[in-house]
């Protein structure tokens, strides 16, 4: 339930990111493991995911861990 309620903070904090930006860029784009598109997110020049990480939204991945965040 906890990790529920942070992944809603989290995805609350990224649309209203989104919606306000004047400028989204996409950057290091490819395909991961399964095929789906991966990008480093730019908001009108910020690292979407380092604000994420900065807020307490999200932790580094360094690959291959599976370590609970909450």
């Amino acid at each position: 339930d906890k990790e529920k309620q942070l992944a809603r903070l989290a995805k609350q904090f990224t649309v209203e990111h989104l919606r306000a930006a004047k400028n989204i860029t996409l950057k290091n784009v490819k395909r991961g493991k399964y095929f789906r598109l991966i990008a480093d997110v730019y908001i009108d020049g910020v690292s979407l995911g380092e604000q994420l990480i900065k807020q307490g939204h999200a932790i580094k991945y360094i690959g291959k861990t599976k370590k609970s965040w909450c």
